[in-house]
């Protein structure tokens, strides 16, 4: 490895603004192997869920059953932490945490409050279109994974977000620093493609919001 050479993340790590205290007995979490079918992933921010055989996979809205819970990487299953123990810490989202991650549906909007569940695309959160007349919490179609606070933070404009503050972290299998890098027309980002015009050029795109599982439950309203 030559040690001149500078290491760039796609898109920035998870980052756990307030709930989460580590793997304390009273912090939601889970940790299981990856399954042998995920080819890519899960990193961390992703969002995924342990299916039938006890291991991580990538959650979309085409393979995740209702009611599984959904579940946030905390970090990339090539880390070599995470290769040398065989497994992968998730943090739970049936607790609160409010959290920023970059694997969002960049082609949404997200105003604050608009309730949030699994992309078409594995790992990547979406909003949720409301088709219940009681709300999201009495009956919601699909799985809610949480709800969104603060909308699509730029980590590229000063505070802790800036690029000497959280976006440092340490690429796959390199071992040294490595951050993240403004977007620009033609980049890849947290698996999706930048293209010329896109609102987020120049920018280090996060959606914030607050975990609150809320299962779908299947109930047809009816009145008498």
């Amino acid at each position: 490895m030559n040690a001149n050479t500078v290491y760039y993340r796609n898109a920035p790590r998870i980052n756990v603004l307030r709930g989460y205290y580590g793997n304390e007995n009273f912090a939601l979490s889970g940790v299981a192997p990856v399954d042998s079918s995920v080819t890519s992933g899960p990193f961390s921010g992703q969002v995924m869920f342990i299916n039938a055989s006890g291991n991580w996979v990538l959650a979309s809205s085409a393979v995740t059953p209702k009611g599984q819970c959904p579940y946030l990487a905390m970090a990339d299953a090539t880390d070599s932490d995470v290769v040398s123990a065989g497994k992968l810490l998730g943090l739970s989202c049936a607790g609160q945490y409010d959290v920023q991650t970059p694997y969002f549906d960049i082609t949404q909007t997200y105003a604050r409050g608009t309730a949030l569940t699994y992309s078409a695309t594995s790992g990547l959160l979406t909003p949720a279109t409301a088709t219940s007349s009681d709300g999201w919490i009495q009956n919601p179609s699909v799985d809610i994974v949480g709800f969104v606070t603060a909308g699509v933070v730029d980590l590229n404009v000063g505070g802790p977000g800036n690029m000497n503050g959280s976006l440092t972290g340490y690429v796959a299998n390199a071992g040294i620093n490595s951050t993240a890098l403004p977007l620009l027309s033609g980049s890849t980002y947290a698996g999706q493609s930048i293209a010329g015009g896109n609102a987020y050029i120049g920018k280090l795109p996060v959606l914030q919001f607050v975990t609150r599982w809320t299962p779908a439950r299947d109930v047809t309203n009816t009145t008498s």
